[in-house]
């Protein structure tokens, strides 16, 4: 799937080289700055996060702030052509803040919630400092891992997985995946699929639960609750 917007991204909260208020000073410049058709806004996990840092409280005044959590602010902003900064944004966040930014433009501070180092790669955001992308590439899998989850996402991506025959697809080729001996880290299999397969973080987190499950001898049962 194409992205529907340009993509930047800047150092986020685990980087110890940046402060965190000369990045959001950046921040706030480019999105001062970037060319748009639409409103310019501020995304993040909840509205009272500006409480917390007083430059944030300073540099987000003059822009509409909304979140997950407070989507009745968003009016107009539903428009196309958007310049979007989203801060430390957990999954659902920056799902909101995608949508915000088609058309138009969204820049990304990495927060300490959710990993968001599928994203920098999945729409090869441009890095507005000097920095390299997160060592942790969601693509780099041993060959019969991404085999299995290129096979899970082919079946029923589109679907979270729920589609029919989909849970019952995915449960079969992670287990065959255990048992041949490959047992990737939970967060990079859900990077993965969110770097390739699906847009949703809901059904990305459903494939990693459903994995987890299996590393932990768990048992699954399709809707007729026959053993898969």
């Amino acid at each position: 799937m194409t992205d529907r917007y340009k993509s930047y991204w800047l150092p986020g909260l685990g980087n110890d080289d940046a402060d965190p208020d000369e990045v959001l000073h950046s921040a706030f410049a480019w999105l001062e700055t970037e060319p748009c058709s639409g409103e310019r806004l501020v995304v993040m996990n909840t509205l009272g996060m500006t409480e917390h840092t007083p430059y944030l409280a300073q540099a987000s005044a003059p822009y509409t702030v909304v979140s997950p959590r407070a989507r009745r602010r968003i009016g107009t902003a539903s428009a196309p052509g958007n310049a979007v900064l989203a801060i430390w944004p957990a999954h659902e966040t920056l799902e909101l803040a995608e949508v915000l930014a088609r058309d138009g433009a969204l820049c990304v501070i990495p927060g300490s919630v959710d990993d968001v180092s599928h994203w920098i790669h999945r729409t090869a955001a441009h890095a507005l400092w000097d920095i390299g992308l997160p060592d942790d590439d969601p693509l780099r899998l041993e060959e019969p891992v991404r085999s299995a989850l290129d096979s899970i996402i082919a079946f029923d991506g589109n679907n979270n997985f729920l589609g029919a025959g989909g849970k019952e697809h995915a449960i079969r080729r992670l287990r065959t995946m255990i048992r041949d001996g490959h047992r990737p880290d939970p967060s990079v299999l859900e990077n993965y699929v969110l770097a390739r397969g699906t847009r949703s973080f809901k059904g990305a987190r459903r494939l990693r639960e459903w994995y987890e499950g299996l590393l932990q001898g768990r048992r699954f049962y399709d809707y007729a609750r026959r053993p898969i």
